[in-house]
């Protein structure tokens, strides 16, 4: 059996036993590397007197079994394939978090979230991180649901306003729907500048609580030295939040963690509200038709995950907000968890807008099916006809005459590989860039942001992907 190095007296769990299909898996061993990467579902033991954790893959046959040998069976299994532990990690690692919704799952505006957390700045791992309430097991924990009772309590500080029934109702409805592997960037003790990553293992708890409990909760308390605020996020906030406030900036937004179980429970209501949108033959086309994107969609890896944020999210966003007439959203200096308000935010403003001419249009690139809103244009048009003022011109007018606090143009079919006229279209499109970033400028309120487009590759086998183009945001800056 491995053992690791002596613990210190924090009273912090490590699980000493790990093992994934019959196999002992070290603390800087790679647990992906021991899973088929079609797995989506495990059995697994969990025997905290013994720090053991045993986890068996669950075949897609499997699935309608049941194995008494097994205390949690058929737990989701979430894994970021393409980050490794580090060959310093010592200890394995294990959180437990509890994912709180309302009990309206068949509709992704009226679908709630919440309450959760905004970490405190103070702290050292996932500082002024959006997250859900939980922390690490620890050595006097007797269960994972104990810990996720004790943690709730703690950061909720429920124990100023407890409300018994709800931790009752919350211990009996209870469900373990989700176990992640990930690999966070943690401070070295050793060295400040040489950081490290640790294993892992997060088990996400959920629980759908009717409104008669949401209303009990408090968002003002502020007292918790780990957290600086409580928030419940609804319908379409849940959305923006992730837009803005994305999992991968180091100051701000979710936790990777926490954005993968909120579009995986945004998945699920999703599911429901296509089916019953299309019983209806006179549905709205366009919304089925985004809904059904994600009908089959399972998250793996940090990249889908980018992928998923960059454009179903954003997408589905515009669509809802379109569909409801809703007016954009003014993007103001506030907490990234504040739930912001529709009604009396204005559209962005010049002097004098450029108008729309429609030079943009000989870029752009019709699909028989594509997302709701989502403008994509080819670069393969580029030539010396095209003139970039023009095109910067109506891409900020498109921006400006649009209803949307965020909006994006993906320029496609550049190639960094093998295309002889990429120097010449990437200069051509750095001068668009340059006359927007100065219309910006002159709009005050716009920000513009410049990404790649990227295309291809397996972050499993090491294999990176090819840039294909480009991606400007334009969106409301204040």
């Amino acid at each position: 059996m491995h053992t690791p190095s002596t613990q210190s007296n924090d009273n912090r769990f490590w699980i000493k036993n790990l093992f994934i299909d019959g196999e002992l898996i070290k603390p800087n061993d790679n647990p992906n590397k021991k899973l088929p990467i079609d797995i989506q579902y495990i059995d697994f033991d969990f025997d905290p007197f013994k720090g053991l954790l045993s986890i068996n893959p669950v075949h897609k046959d499997q699935l309608s079994s049941l194995s008494d040998s097994y205390q949690y069976r058929h737990i989701k299994l979430i894994r970021d394939i393409g980050t490794f532990p580090t060959e310093d990690n010592k200890n394995i690692g294990l959180a437990c978090l509890l994912c709180v919704t309302n009990d309206i799952d068949d509709n992704i505006e009226k679908f709630s979230i919440g309450p959760v957390i905004t970490r405190s700045k103070k702290l050292k791992s996932f500082p002024g991180k959006t997250s859900f309430t939980g922390g690490l097991f620890e050595l006097n924990d007797i269960t994972p649901e104990h810990t996720v009772l004790r943690e709730f309590i703690e950061e909720l500080e429920l124990n100023t306003y407890f409300n018994y029934d709800i931790i009752k109702y919350i211990q009996k409805n209870i469900s373990l729907q989700y176990l992640i592997f990930s690999h966070p960037l943690i401070k070295n003790p050793n060295n400040e500048n040489k950081p490290s990553r640790r294993f892992n293992i997060t088990f996400v708890y959920c629980i759908s609580l009717p409104d008669k409990y949401l209303d009990k909760f408090r968002c003002n308390v502020f007292q918790q030295s780990e957290v600086d605020s409580v928030s419940m996020f609804k319908g379409k906030d849940i959305m923006k939040s992730l837009i803005i406030d994305s999992p991968f900036d180091e100051n701000k937004g979710w936790t990777t963690n926490g954005a993968i179980i909120v579009i995986d429970q945004l998945n699920r209501i999703i599911k429901k509200q296509y089916y019953n949108l299309i019983k209806d033959n006179n549905h709205d086309k366009r919304l089925a038709t985004l809904l059904s994107c994600f009908m089959e969609y399972t998250i793996t890896t940090e990249t889908e995950l980018r992928m998923v944020l960059k454009l179903l999210i954003s997408e589905l966003y515009f669509k809802l907000c379109d569909s409801n007439n809703q007016p954009p959203i003014k993007i103001t200096n506030i907490p990234p968890t504040n739930v912001l308000n529709f009604n009396d935010t204005p559209k962005p403003t010049l002097k004098e807008p450029p108008k729309y001419k429609g030079y943009l249009d000989k870029l752009k690139v019709n699909y028989p099916v594509r997302f709701d809103g989502n403008e994509e244009f080819t670069i393969d048009k580029i030539n010396i006809d095209i003139d970039s003022k023009d095109i910067a011109n109506d891409i900020f007018a498109s921006f400006c005459d649009s209803k949307c606090f965020l909006k994006g143009f993906t320029f496609i079919g550049y190639q960094s590989k093998g295309d002889c006229n990429y120097q010449y279209k990437e200069r051509v499109f750095d001068e668009i860039c340059c006359i927007l970033k100065t219309l910006c400028k002159d709009g005050k309120s716009i920000n513009f942001k410049l990404t790649d487009y990227l295309t291809g590759g397996n972050d499993y086998y090491n294999e990176g992907p090819e840039k294909t183009g480009w991606i400007i945001i334009l969106s409301l800056n204040k």
